[in-house]
């Protein structure tokens, strides 16, 4: 009997042992990834791609969005890779921000030019709950979605603007204004009971040093202008030169000689063993204004330029009996160093307002216009990006500029910052790009989140929904601030979804069923009924009419 021999063929192993020969994925998913039975990588968290080999980057709220529900977006259980405000680099998974913003996943709005080192950066939501007395003067809770993603700029005494690039100058009572003299300054009275301890006063985010009970009216004298937020003060005690506290009760006044207006009471902090209390006080009356209203302020500097016939004064403004207020060297022009014979100005009030005349001559200036004598330009005033809360979830009230520009008062134009635009830098600008570094890359349409909604599509059909349909209502204030880029069909994708792009700068691939799953053909039965009448054409979507049935295989 001879002998039998089993021989294989190449085919016939294939088909015995085909997951030998089939069960690899391309490039083994880079090791950050498992293959599967479909020789398909399930890739790890944080990679992406066929095989894994493209980072993810890190997901936030996305700021623009194409919202499901009328007058609801940025919802907390909606994320997009850098939330739609910066580009994915897939070769480190680290988010490239687009100007203004910042984060690992750029989900802050972040503070202009980190403050220019001159004031502090802010939340929106400590910006409610914070009370200075001097930029915050409202104690309230901001909780909307925004209320910990955009920072703003807490400037220091001496510095204002957006971002605190700005100097202030001094403020006044208008030494010309015929009332003047009968204006008051604050004086605040504190009954104080104590045989020992101690107290600290606090005024406008300021503290003095330890005050003991035992210190005189010339002693708390020197602590409280000892800090920068007060400039002048007189302090009087019941007790003549004695203690401002005893142990059978005392009183002191507080007079404010210089911070003119309605001054806030005096904040008592770290007591230990006095009683101490506001009794009384008179609100002060005298004015405020920029460089007394007699004289222009150096933005730059901080340095009034006094307008002629007027001169530094104390700063204590004028008094009974007095007509031109008490020469001094605050640099404040608030006093009259001669009578003036009309308004101030080339022409009365720069021919830009119109005149008092005597005995005040003060201007009352045209729209966009401002300064004592019309000289300078206003800016045109959006919804603010950020700013004090003014109550329960409300803010975003008007501004100059928005808070994210800088008003040229030469030419009434404010100089936004980078990635904000607009005549008052109200809105986002949509990132540029592609070879002539046009909007959405020239490739899309830069739109509102209110035009986003009503060009909204699902499955390929418009299914508009509204957004922002009560302009003003703190839930929609966005609407049309943040805008973002609608690109041109598929072809152009960034941000994850050809219908929520962020530049339009990438081109999309072309796409199909994997070849090793299983397929299937659509089938979709059509009903249709009729006595009369010629076929339809076919639609994007299925098509139910009610009546005899067939199938159509596409």
């Amino acid at each position: 009997m001879k002998p039998s021999f089993l021989i294989f063929s190449p085919t016939i192993f294939l088909l015995l042992f085909p997951i030998a020969t089939l069960a690899v994925c391309p490039q083994k998913c880079n090791s950050r990834g498992n293959c599967n039975s479909n020789n398909q990588c399930e890739c790890w968290n944080g990679f992406q791609g066929a095989a894994c080999g493209e980072y993810t980057c890190p997901t936030g709220v996305p700021w623009f969005e194409p919202s499901a529900i009328d007058n609801t977006a940025h919802r907390p259980l909606t994320s997009s890779e850098c939330s739609t405000m910066g580009t994915c680099n897939r070769l480190n998974g680290k988010c490239a921000c687009f100007d203004g913003f910042e984060g690992i996943a750029c989900e802050i709005m972040s503070c202009p030019a980190n403050c220019n080192q001159h004031g502090r950066c802010m939340l929106l939501s400590d910006a409610a709950t914070g009370d200075d007395d001097l930029h915050l003067h409202v104690t309230t809770t901001y909780t909307l979605w925004e209320a910990k993603r955009i920072y703003g700029c807490l400037c220091d005494e001496g510095f204002t603007g957006y971002d605190c690039s700005l100097r202030t100058c001094v403020k006044g009572q208008d030494p010309r204004l015929t009332y003047a003299s009968t204006m008051v300054d604050e004086t605040q009275t504190y009954a104080c009971t104590a045989s020992s301890g101690s107290f600290k006063f606090q005024f406008r985010g300021e503290t003095t040093g330890t005050i003991a009970y035992s210190s005189t009216a010339a002693q708390l004298k020197v602590l409280l202008e000892a800090i920068d937020t007060i400039d002048e003060v007189t302090v009087t005690s019941s007790g003549s030169s004695g203690p401002i506290c005893d142990a059978d009760g005392a009183a002191f006044v507080v007079t404010f000689t210089r911070q003119h207006g309605d001054v806030p009471a005096l904040g008592m902090e770290q007591k230990t063993g006095v009683t101490l209390a506001l009794s009384s006080s008179v609100a002060g009356t005298k004015g405020e204004e920029v460089c007394n209203n007699r004289g222009l302020c150096s933005e730059t500097t901080g340095i009034c330029t006094c307008y002629g016939g007027y001169a530094s004064s104390n700063g204590k403004g004028r008094t009974a009996g007095s007509s031109a207020g008490t020469t001094g060297v605050i640099g404040d022009c608030g006093f009259q160093s001669s009578t003036p014979s009309g308004c101030p100005g080339s022409t009365p009030c720069t021919g830009q307002g119109t005149c008092s005349g005597s005995p005040d001559f003060t201007c009352t200036c045209f729209n966009g216009y401002t300064s004592g004598d019309c000289s300078l330009r206003t800016c045109p005033f959006g919804r603010a990006w950020w700013d004090e809360p003014s109550a329960t979830n409300v803010a975003h009230a008007p501004a100059e500029c928005s808070n994210r520009g800088l008003c040229d008062r030469s030419n009434g134009k404010c100089n936004c910052l980078g990635g904000f635009t607009g005549s008052s830098c109200s809105r986002l600008k949509c990132i540029s790009g592609g070879d002539d570094s046009l909007p959405c890359a020239g490739r899309g349409r830069c739109v509102s989140m209110r035009e986003m909604a009503k060009v909204r599509t699902v499955n390929g059909l418009l299914s508009p929904i509204t957004y922002g349909t009560v302009r003003g209502d703190m839930l929609t204030w966005d609407a049309d601030k943040i805008y973002g880029c609608i690109c041109d069909g598929q072809p152009y994708l960034e941000g994850g979804s050809d219908s929520n792009a962020t530049g339009c700068g990438f081109r999309d691939c072309p796409r199909g069923d994997d070849i090793v799953t299983k397929q299937q053909d659509e089938i979709q039965t059509i009903f249709c009924s009729a006595t009369a009448g010629s076929k339809f054409q076919k639609k994007k979507q299925k098509q139910f009419i009610p009546g005899s049935e067939k199938k159509m295989h596409f």
